[in-house]
């Protein structure tokens, strides 16, 4: 804890700081980038997956809610699609640890489908 309040301290004080403060994108993007970030790693894990990894698998209301949060991040900087890789990475181990169980397996399928669509047009409305 005293090390995260140290490193936000540190950040503050950073020189490159003129860029999140002045009318640049870079602040926004930074803001929807981690409100994703903790849509996804807050909260308890999905119940379905208890005890199936060692690893924290998010609820997929929150992958959604990091979904659209990494979205318009996308509309601000068009590099914020490589932010599809946290909603890859949990959506595919969803459906991996889910594989036997069919209708939870097309509930997973579709959701991805859901978070790809909503990280995709960003790009079409800035290009």
């Amino acid at each position: 804890e005293r090390t995260a309040e140290l490193s936000s301290y540190i950040f503050m004080m950073n020189h490159a700081m003129m860029y999140y403060i002045s009318n640049y994108s870079e602040g926004t993007f930074l803001l929807f980038t981690l409100l994703g970030l903790y849509a996804i790693y807050s909260g308890k894990p999905a119940k379905s997956c208890e005890g199936a990894r060692d690893y924290f698998l998010p609820q997929t209301h929150r992958v959604l809610t990091a979904c659209f949060m990494f979205g318009c991040a996308t509309l601000t900087r068009s590099t914020g699609i490589f932010l599809s890789i946290f909603v890859a990475f949990h959506m595919g181990n969803k459906i991996l640890v889910n594989a036997r169980n069919f209708p939870a397996l097309l509930k997973y399928c579709f959701v991805s489908f859901v978070c790809v669509l909503v990280l995709i047009v960003p790009l079409w409305i800035i290009t």
